[in-house]
C-alpha cells in the first residue's frame, strides 16, 4: 500500500482526469513528467497500462481512469505522469494534467464518510473558490493481492 499522511491539512497536488479535479498529498509525489512511451504488458490487468523507463528503475503505470471506473480515451500528449513513491516501490499514475499545489485545512475539506459507495479512495473533498476538489487516500489505490500482482510484473520485465 502507498502510505501518506493521513493529516488533512497539508499541501495536495491538484490534476485532472475526466475533467475532474483530484488531489494527492505531495508527501508522495517524486515528480511529474510529460506522457513517455508506455511498454505494454500481456496478461497485465486492465488498471496497469504497462511499464516505464524512469532513471533505470521500471516502474508501472496505473490508468487512475481505470480505478476511479471512469470512462477510457486514447492517451495525448498533454497527459502527464505522477511518479508517487512509497517505502518499497514507485508508481507512475497517468493523468490528464497537473495544475496546481494547494494548502488545505480543516476549515476548506469535507470529509467523506465510509457509507459512501465503496470511497475508500477518497479521504474528503477541499472546497476552493473555483468549486471542489476530491482528495484521494491513495493509501488504499491498491488492495495488498494487487500490490504483489503489481510487484510480480514488474519483476518478470526487469529479468
Amino acid at each position: 500500500m502507498i502510505e501518506s499522511d493521513n493529516n488533512i491539512s497539508n499541501k495536495h497536488l491538484v490534476f485532472t482526469v475526466n475533467s475532474q479535479r483530484y488531489a494527492m498529498p505531495v508527501n508522495i509525489v517524486e515528480t511529474v513528467v510529460r506522457i513517455v512511451e508506455i511498454m505494454p504488458i500481456p496478461g497485465a490487468k486492465d488498471y496497469i497500462k504497462g511499464v516505464i523507463n524512469f532513471h533505470g528503475d521500471v516502474i508501472p503505470v496505473i490508468d487512475l481512469r481505470h480505478k476511479f471506473t471512469l470512462p477510457d480515451r486514447q492517451i495525448e500528449l498533454t497527459d502527464q505522469l505522477i511518479i508517487i513513491q512509497d517505502s518499497n516501490r514507485k508508481f507512475a499514475v497517468m493523468v490528464d494534467g497537473v495544475l496546481d499545489v494547494i494548502q488545505c485545512d480543516e476549515t476548506n475539506v469535507s470529509h467523506i464518510e465510509n457509507e459512501i459507495a465503496d470511497q475508500a479512495l477518497l479521504n474528503g473533498v477541499a472546497k476552493v473558490n473555483d468549486g471542489l476538489i476530491l482528495l484521494n487516500n491513495f493509501e488504499y489505490l491498491f488492495s495488498s493481492d494487487e500490490i504483489k500482482e503489481i510487484d510480480q510484473l514488474v519483476k518478470q520485465v526487469e529479468l
